[in-house]
């Protein structure tokens, strides 16, 4: 098949030779008599011909441009695919932002509503009281207590209580930390330690339900299951369509009760039990009752030895008594001397000063 821009040149120049062959014969048919007749014929087969030939041409033309429509249908198909993939994977990339987007906002929902949870039981938080308690422990302090039988076994087995009682002073605060800290290197995801600390200064760390409080909160953050029961309680608490009510003690205690169940063995360390006034027997009363309900706690309260704790916790719960031993306070007497010579807060230029002065504050300790 010709090339179509040939057939347009030949139709031009066939339309041109025409036209050349037809001035000619008329102008031969005015000087040749008798000529008129043979022209009109010749000029009849001229014009068949030329416009047979051009009819052949226009065929093959119109033959041409269905090729050449075909060709840019085809091209113009290409690029429509072309764009079409392209903006599916456009849409795809958008879908993909769009479910990364919902799956941000419905983390930052579940995290707020998991802090509003959290914030509502935890009223009182009693690391302040541990950090406190760690900067006040000499590093040798209290390694006396951690390697008694009694605590040994306290810590190596569930279902095991210990009362820790000591005159004010003798380091009842100090040793609680050494105790929470020797149950922290035990802790594992399914034996977590909860804690707490009453301090007669802070009226709200008497209140049983502030106690309780803390001790659901650092059982809930410690296993997913535990929080959901936290959950489950904070959604009792606050009914979509009533006023928000306060969780009473037994609920709370209902709760450690149940969050205990759901871990191999628990920790529960509480401080100061003395210290809450008036609610002193009631918050032992409950922590007792938690440790004897369950069968994976092991539980130490530590406080003053009055008579009405003694009466509730002595045939219950391992008594250890709390005196400053002589080798804690040998060994923190001796580096505080050490450091206030080195600070040139205290000036000793005899050794058997030191020893007298070492010797007399050792003996005027009397346990504390």
């Amino acid at each position: 098949m010709s090339d179509p821009l040939s057939i347009a040149a030949s139709i031009a120049g066939l339309i041109t030779i025409a036209d050349i062959v037809f001035g000619r014969l008329v102008k031969y048919g005015r000087s040749v008599k008798g000529a008129e007749k043979e022209i009109r014929e010749l000029v009849k087969e001229i014009n068949l011909l030329a416009a047979r030939r051009i009819n052949e041409w226009l065929e093959e033309l119109s033959q041409h441009k269905e090729n050449i429509n075909l060709a840019l249908s085809a091209n113009t198909m290409d690029a429509i695919l072309r764009l079409l993939a392209q903006e599916g994977r456009h849409a795809e990339e958008i879908h993909a932002q769009v479910k990364e987007t919902r799956e941000i906002v419905s983390r930052i929902h579940q995290d707020s509503q998991r802090a509003r949870v959290l914030e509502y039981f935890l009223k009182y938080n009693p690391q302040q009281n541990y950090e406190m308690s760690r900067r006040l422990r000499h590093p040798s302090t209290g390694l006396w207590l951690t390697r008694l039988p009694e605590f040994q076994h306290w810590l190596y087995t569930p279902d095991s209580r210990l009362w820790l009682k000591g005159i004010p002073g003798a380091g009842k605060t100090v040793l609680a930390g050494s105790i929470i800290e020797a149950a922290l290197g035990q802790s594992t995801e399914m034996t977590p330690l909860a804690f707490f600390f009453c301090d007669y200064k802070n009226t709200n760390t008497h209140n049983p339900e502030v106690v309780l409080g803390s001790l659901v909160y650092q059982l809930a953050i410690q296993k997913e299951e535990a929080f959901n029961m936290l959950e489950q309680l904070y959604q009792e608490l606050h009914p979509p369509r009533g006023l928000p009510r306060p969780a009473s003690t037994r609920a709370l205690e209902r709760l450690v009760k149940d969050m205990v169940n759901m871990y191999d063995h628990v920790y529960m360390v509480v401080d100061g039990l003395d210290e809450c006034g008036k609610l002193t027997e009631e918050v032992f009363e409950i922590l007792s009752d938690v440790s004897e309900g369950t069968k994976n706690v092991s539980m130490a309260l530590l406080s003053r030895d009055k008579d009405h704790i003694r009466d509730r916790l002595d045939s219950r719960f391992i008594p250890v008594e709390i005196i400053a031993h002589k080798e804690d306070i040998t060994e923190y007497v001796a580096s505080e001397i050490e450091e206030r010579i080195r600070n040139r807060k205290l000036h000793i230029d005899s050794a058997e000063l030191k020893r007298e002065i070492l010797h007399g504050l050792i003996d005027g300790a009397k346990g504390m």
